[in-house]
């Protein structure tokens, strides 16, 4: 393209650093400064439509006004919608770089008819796993401590490579994959894999504790040249807290993540992306699930896909929480399978009485992560001001906990049962 041929003259005449990505230009922004260790980043993404933001600051100069900054020192003398001068030479650019919406070249779109709507023919929904992830699509996984979506999305990179069924249920498509894991180690990564009894010869990738960004633009560049390169159909990343330097409390930080995994869905057409991500503690009072999350509600109204995990150490309740553009399933059990090859199998829709009881466990380990040790009689109001379930749901769940070791019962004066937390549970991901 003549625009990119003579824009990269330009930066090459001016020993301005830039890297091509995606059909690109991306370079250093002299608005925001960013620097790493006294290196200049590459946040500024300049499109051949002209089109030109900066990652980091969000600015939208025009190129003329990044040449200004640039090289105070050339003067432009002429602008016309063919050309560019400067002192030094010519800089060929058609049209003019800028950013306003009403130019011809900018922001152009045709309009869809209504009745083209109606009729077109967008064929079959076409899906990652069946009923559970559509195609490219941006999906949230998220769960306590001890809820196994770490585990959960292994399987899924296995079954992907091989283009297995899901949890001996879900059709699922066969998929390279790249897993970056910012929260394990590459030992326990490789045990895990292990107890799945996974074979070394499948197409998964590993980025390891690698401190990736996907609000850096080299670490974003990086990964779309990769995805590009090795072919990759699903990237999952773990966790959310661990890809971004931003508050998950804040919209505009989170904006600024989903931008970054948007970016990716748009560009590759086939691409599965899934995020793992923490609950909240719940005696800061959410009232669904949907509010389980932690941070800002802008995580969930970005993404496409939400499953939400619990576990009892035996079994893991599953809640399709969010599936846009289809009916969502209702909750269901996975059995968790121990032995020389750990597997996870589909057991049916969980029953409301089970999932409450479910629901009351999580509760009652967040409670008891933050207070140490209650009465039975604190444990219930607390539950009940998070959610409402019953005395006989809570009093299962309680005996549940005890059950599996995960709480310590201790009889005071006149019986007085006060519980706390066992300092052997292990807690994984």
């Amino acid at each position: 393209m003549k625009n990119k041929i003579a824009i990269k003259k330009y930066l090459t005449e001016h020993n301005i650093s830039y890297q091509e990505s995606s059909g690109q230009i991306v370079v250093w922004c002299p608005f925001c400064h960013k620097e790493d260790f006294g290196t200049k980043m590459l946040t500024c993404h300049i499109r051949p439509d002209g089109f030109t933001q900066c990652m980091s600051c969000y600015d939208k100069p025009t190129f003329e006004d990044l040449a200004k900054e640039w090289n105070p020192k050339d003067k432009i003398i002429d602008i016309s919608d063919e050309q560019i001068v400067f002192d030094d030479g010519k800089l060929e650019i058609n049209p003019k770089y800028s950013n306003e919406p009403d130019k011809t070249e900018g922001y152009n779109p045709d309009a869809l008819l209504f009745r083209e709507l109606i009729e077109a023919d967008f064929g079959p929904e076409i899906w990652f796993i069946e009923k559970l992830i559509p195609i490219n699509t941006i999906t949230v996984i998220s769960g306590d401590p001890e809820s196994f979506k770490t585990w959960l999305t292994m399987d899924i990179a296995l079954k992907a490579a091989k283009g297995e069924l899901f949890l001996s249920k879900f059709p699922t498509m066969q998929k390279t994959v790249l897993f970056i894991d910012e929260e394990n180690t590459s030992r326990m990564i490789q045990k895990r894999y292990k107890l799945l009894n996974a074979s070394s010869d499948l197409q998964i990738h590993y980025l390891t504790n690698t401190v990736f960004k996907i609000t850096k633009s080299e670490c974003l560049n990086y990964l779309e040249k990769y995805i590009e390169e090795h072919n990759i159909g699903l990237v999952i990343m773990d966790s959310l807290i661990r890809i971004h330097n931003g508050d998950e409390n804040t919209a505009r930080d989170m904006s600024r993540v989903y931008d970054g995994l948007r970016r990716l869905r748009t560009n590759f057409p086939n691409l599965n992306i899934i995020v793992t991500h923490h609950h909240r503690k719940q005696g800061l009072g959410p009232k669904n699930v949907s509010q389980m999350m932690r941070g800002s509600s802008d995580i969930l109204a970005s993404v496409d896909v939400h499953l939400a995990v619990s576990s009892t150490g035996e079994q893991i309740a599953l809640i399709q929480n969010k599936l846009r553009g289809d009916e969502k399933l209702k909750p269901f059990n996975i059995d968790i399978i121990k032995g020389n090859a750990w597997r996870f199998e589909y057991s049916g829709e969980t029953k409301q009485d089970e999932l409450a009881i479910n629901v009351a466990k999580e509760i009652i380990a967040n409670i008891l992560q933050e207070q140490k040790e209650l009465d039975r009689k604190t444990i219930l109001q607390m539950v009940k001001e998070v959610q409402a379930i019953g005395n006989n749901a809570i009093g299962n769940a309680l005996s549940e906990l005890l059950k599996e070791k995960k709480l310590k019962l201790k009889i005071g004066h006149r019986n007085k049962q006060s519980y706390s937390l066992n300092e052997a549970t292990i807690l994984v991901s």
